[in-house]
């Protein structure tokens, strides 16, 4: 099953340095018949040393553990995957006091045979577009997340809270992490996922990123989503990834730009 992406990251408008980081979609197999792709996002958190290092060590770990698990489901190479980016994250601020206390949120997909899964540590996103819907498939580890879901908050007004950034769940916080699996969901030819930072999602409305995905190829999708935040602020650093599903052929590649 082949698919098209594009992948995008920037400083923003506001910051010195970016500190999130992404593994463009790589192709992947399961089992001996199986193949698809691997994508992820992770933010750096905001003021916390280390970031760019986090989140960095945080992909790099993420990709060797999916990869050097052959043999097990997609979910729960993806769930073991993000418990070894966080152990690796806890170990390099255990072991040098210029990185400790470093921690990172991550989102990351895989898609295989018509199925996609999502998995996330923080608040960085994952979105579906399939047919006229459009919707956050990973929940938000955020005081605010829980304020609305326990009825004290509205969306509209947990979007303007000062406490919207402060997370309640990351990577490298602790030796181990409960990390949010999401599916398998149906992943059909025409279908799109997203995965970003909060620097989109804060800074652009939702129905303004279902505009674009709609309105821009895929191959600059990703940089489009990138540009309409800047011109929205640019508060934070900001990243996207989006991947669309485009047929069934096994021997098609997985073609894209970064």
């Amino acid at each position: 099953m082949p698919y098209s992406f594009s992948a995008d990251s920037d400083r923003g408008r506001r910051r010195e340095a970016n500190e999130d980081a992404a593994l463009a979609p790589i192709a992947i197999t399961c089992g001996e018949t199986m193949s698809g792709i691997l994508a992820a996002v992770a933010d750096g958190v905001g003021g916390a040393v280390g970031g760019a290092v986090a989140s960095a060590t945080a992909i790099a770990r993420f990709r060797a553990s999916f990869l050097g698990a052959q043999n097990e489901a997609p979910d729960e190479r993806l769930r073991q995957a993000v418990q070894d980016a966080n152990a690796a994250v806890h170990e390099a601020g255990a072991a040098d006091a210029a990185l400790r206390g470093m921690a990172t949120t991550l989102v990351a997909i895989v898609a295989v045979d018509r199925r996609i899964w999502f998995a996330n540590v923080g608040d960085s996103r994952g979105y579906l577009l399939q047919d006229d819907d459009f919707y956050q498939v990973t929940t938000d580890h955020s005081l605010v997340a829980d304020a609305v879901h326990a009825g004290v908050l509205t969306p509209e007004e947990a979007a303007r809270r000062p406490e919207r950034h402060v997370i309640t769940r990351s990577l490298g916080q602790s030796r181990t992490v409960d990390v949010d699996i999401h599916g398998p969901l149906r992943f059909s030819p025409g279908d799109i996922a997203l995965l970003c930072s909060d620097g989109l999602h804060d800074a652009v409305a939702d129905d303004a990123i279902l505009r674009t995905l709609r309105r821009t190829p895929i191959d600059g999708s990703a940089m489009e989503l990138v540009r309409i935040a800047n011109d929205a602020g640019g508060p934070d650093n900001v990243t996207a990834v989006v991947v669309r599903s485009i047929g069934d052929s096994a021997s098609a590649p997985v073609t894209g730009r970064e």
